[in-house]
């Protein structure tokens, strides 16, 4: 029964529900109306859920079908039906509303559409659950919408009860909703699912708006538009060996987890590097797909580069596991650069930012890409849940957990813990994780034994917890050594190295620090005496891929004839590279990251290696004293290398190895992370200090986090941006175009010439993806700080179908590297060997240390190996 409207306000008339529109065409007049829209809806849904797992199934149920035709309820209301494509034919029916500005009503459909359902269903034990999923389909949702949708503001009693009257009319079409409780990822899943049938059922090409669909063909239309989205996987192949799917035999550790996973669950596996963990976990995600227990695979890594290193084995794996193979899609923030297919019609279409690559790719049935796109499922931003949806009743692989901070660390914890509410098995894969980062990730009580033995695997599930210690198959000796931290000493290690026939790799912690090596490498040695190369993350795209792609082959397994050659990089080759050096050069960092450096060494096996028997690690690092002054504690650990790192944990990283000229990996591994991580009771006023500094920050970082994540708000407030943190960093970054020279154009057009020389025609009015890929590829990341104070920031008008958020247009003269902007010159510049590089560098002093890291040098960690924005 309807309640009764405020007797004050104004009877409006309402019209039938079936003339009222939902879309409209091309030249803006009125399209389908919103009943056809729901119906599609609906048909797509039901669709939909005939392709997706039984376990996804049993989890949205016909709730999620009814939910999807029922989204755009909240159109028939006088705040949407007064758009200005839609008021003609209201006005012929009843022209009193031409007194009435559409401003007076409420203008968000979705919120009355919520008001609505909350209003009819009532009586449903998960009526405001299911509320909350339709008024969530555009992104977010108000959490103090009402149930009464009376109110003049959503047209009162007349325009309610056509509301009524296309309820009752879809409920025919698709049934009542289930009483059932609904948890909030439940919740989330099912709006995750009623927001991509409308993005479907929105597609023009599948559902032209500018003419009815007869009843007949919207089953069909539907089931050809899921089928084209690419929701649909072949056939898995059954009974598949290891052997058949990675074309060599497993060894005991592979052997041992597949015989481990065999229920829906979360797996950490601690393995050193080099043992196979990524082909082991995706054999135990083949048993478990094809056992029916999940369907789909999401694979998590750190970084863009180690993503799409993963992303050609998966594939490679995938043709063996399916018949005629599964394409996987890449799927990080700039994954699009290297994709050509669409996916959906117009309104799918890159051109709106949250259609774009980076925002789509969770949602096909196997993605690997970098592990911030399904931490964005957890933080509470505009569509997480669409991410939660992607993520249902998956095998979720996240490599490389050890290498995230405490806000990552936690925002992960509460991931793994929402796969587990909606169905997904979690493979947690690492070669250096902590007893207590493992407690943490687990949420395991602390009176629950951890052994701390290695390898394991650990295995947390409705049996309880329980692990399984493995037999390492190999036992590594390396010898390690210091180099003091002055250039000339680090190059001549590396010269005598490569001189002896070595491959040699050097890692620096910081892009500055890695460029002035690679300099003076190349102004010591003679000319084409050996291959020198350089790789960070201040490389255009362009130049980027390029410079991998050599390097990642040269030192790679499959190069049989190798000649001696030096690679001097950043952390981006740290993890899930695979890099084969024979000697290692890397400056002093924690113990755990190390090791993860350590395993780019004698990866593979090889009929003979110049320079020794064993491979030689060679840390750079200056003697550290305690009791000196934090100033003279900061230099001698490096500045750059105290911001990235917490100085504590290099002090005692730095105390660990200094007092060893040797390991065996990966039996020393535990002692090593233990030596490091665990309290000591006796410290120096200074280390005492440091520690202070860096438990203040830690805990800084874990409230940060704790304000990103579901426990604050359940629906999604934030706004329509990747820069939602992920990962956290005290620095802004802003991207930067590379270009030589730009001829405006009438001030909303132009010509640009790109660093390669290649000229693009840009325009205010119009963009096209093959443009925005040319322009995308001369970008580079860069510090805020690096710019001149009160630089405007917005991208020019002519550029803003091409980029969305902030935007610096530097001018680069090709021959000097000179960089200007807006005509003056700056400190910066730019070459095809270095890359972008600053002429010059502040320094930093202690007390600014503890206050502000804003003075500090460009850290590898702030952009592209840290972040995937």
């Amino acid at each position: 029964m309807l309640l009764n409207i405020d007797s004050s306000s104004p009877e409006l008339p309402a019209p039938d529900y079936r003339r009222c529109y939902a879309k409209s065409t091309e030249n803006g007049k009125p399209g389908l109306t919103v009943f056809e829209h729901g119906r599609n809806a609906g048909f797509v849904a039901l669709a939909l859920l005939r392709v997706l797992p039984k376990g996804t199934r049993d989890e949205l149920g016909l709730l999620a079908v009814l939910a999807a035709a029922l989204h755009d309820t909240g159109k028939i209301s006088p705040g949407f039906q007064l758009h200005e494509s839609f008021k003609g034919p209201l006005l012929a029916q009843f022209p009193d509303y031409q007194k009435y500005s559409r401003a007076v009503f409420n203008p968000n459909h979705a919120a009355v559409s919520a008001s609505s359902l909350l209003r009819y269903f009532d009586h449903l034990t998960g009526a405001r659950e299911f509320a909350e999923i339709v008024g969530m389909h555009h992104g977010t949702c108000s959490e103090n919408f009402a149930s009464d949708d009376l109110s003049f503001a959503n047209g009162g009693a007349d325009w309610a009860q056509q509301r009524e009257n296309f309820i009752r009319r879809m409920i025919t079409m698709f049934g009542l909703p289930e009483d059932r409780p609904l948890t909030t990822p439940q919740r989330n899943v099912i709006a995750g699912f009623v927001t991509v049938c409308d993005w479907i059922s929105s597609d023009e090409s599948n559902f032209p708006v500018d003419r009815s669909t007869s009843f007949q063909q919207v089953s069909f239309l539907a089931k050809k538009a899921v089928r084209n989205c690419g929701f649909t996987l072949n056939p898995i192949l059954p009974d598949r060996s290891f052997q058949d799917l990675f074309e060599f035999s497993p060894h005991n550790f592979q052997e041992t987890m597949l015989a481990v996973v065999d229920a829906p669950g979360v797996y950490v596996v601690e393995a050193a590097m080099g043992m196979g963990k990524t082909e082991a976990a995706l054999a135990a995600a083949y048993k478990l797909m094809a056992a029916g227990t999940n369907d789909g695979i999401y694979f998590g890594l750190p970084t863009r580069l180690t993503s799409e290193m993963i992303h050609e084995r998966v594939s490679d794996f995938l043709e063996n596991a399916y018949e005629d193979g599964v394409a996987p899609k890449l799927a990080h923030g700039k994954s699009w650069l290297n994709e050509d297919e669409m996916f959906g019609g117009v309104e799918l279409a890159p051109g709106n930012s949250w259609f774009d690559g980076r925002k789509r790719g969770l949602l096909s049935p196997v993605a690997v890409g970098t592990i911030d796109q399904a931490l964005l499922s957890v933080v509470r931003v505009k569509h997480f849940f669409v991410r939660s949806f992607a993520l249902a009743n998956k095998v979720v692989i996240l490599d490389e957990v050890h290498s995230y901070d405490l806000y990552t660390g936690s925002l992960i914890q509460e991931l793994v813990a929402e796969l587990r509410d909606v169905g997904a098995t979690v493979i947690v894969l690492s070669a250096t994780l902590t007893v207590e980062k493992k407690r943490d990730l687990l949420r395991l009580n602390s009176d629950e034994s951890i052994s701390g033995s290695y390898p394991m695997i650990s295995r947390l599930d409705e049996r309880g917890f329980s692990e399984f210690v493995v037999d390492s198959h190999r036992h590594q000796p390396y010898e390690i050594s210091f180099v003091e931290a002055k250039v000339d000493l680090v190059v001549a290690c590396a010269l005598d190295a490569v001189r002896s026939g070595q491959c040699v790799l050097m890692i620096a912690n910081s892009v500055a620090t890695a460029q002035e090596w690679y300099s003076t490498i190349r102004s010591t040695m003679r000319s084409d005496e050996f291959e020198l190369g350089l790789l960070h993350s201040r490389f255009l795209k362009n130049h980027r891929d390029d410079i991998e792609e050599l390097w990642v082959q040269r030192l790679g397994k499959g190069e049989s004839r190798r000649f001696p050659a030096i690679l001097v990089a950043t952390q981006v080759v740290e993890q899930s590279v695979d890099l084969d050096a024979d000697f290692l050069v890397t400056e002093l960092a924690p113990t755990d990251m190390l090791l993860q450096r350590m395993g780019r060494q004698w990866r593979h096996q090889r009929d003979s290696r110049p320079g020794g028997k064993v491979p030689k690690t060679t840390i750079v690092g200056n003697e550290l004293a305690s009791n000196v002054e934090l100033d003279d504690l900061l230099e001698a650990l490096g500045h750059s290398s105290a911001c990235i790192y917490s100085p504590y944990v290099l002090w005692r990283s730095n105390a660990v190895w200094r007092g060893r000229n040797a390991v065996c990996l990966p039996g020393d591994i535990p002692t090593l992370l233990d030596a490091t991580y665990r309290d000591l009771p006796d410290e120096s006023s200074l280390i005492k200090e440091i520690r202070e500094l860096s438990e203040k920050k830690s805990k800084r970082l874990k409230n940060i986090a704790n304000l990103s994540k579901s426990n604050v708000t359940s629906l999604p407030t934030g706004d329509d941006s990747e820069k939602a943190a992920t990962r956290y960093s005290d620095y802004r970054t802003v991207e930067a175009l590379l270009i030589q020279r730009i001829e405006k154009i009438r001030g909303k057009s132009a010509t640009i010439t790109l660093e390669s020389g290649s000229k693009v025609t840009v325009s205010a009015f119009f963009g096209d993806l093959l443009t925005r890929r040319m322009l995308a590829r001369s970008t580079v990341s860069i510090p805020f700080h690096w710019l001149p104070k009160g630089l405007d920031l917005c991208v020019p008008e002519y550029l803003r179908k091409h980029f969305y958020d902030e935007l610096v247009v530097l001018e680069w003269d090709c021959d000097s590297g000179q960089i200007s902007i807006d005509g003056f010159e700056v400190d910066l510049r730019y070459c095809l060997r270095m890359g972008l590089r600053r002429t010059t560098v502040p320094s930093l002093s202690g007390s600014e240390f503890s206050n502000t890291l804003d003075a500090a040098d460009d850290f590898e960690s702030i952009d592209p190996f840290a972040m995937d924005w």
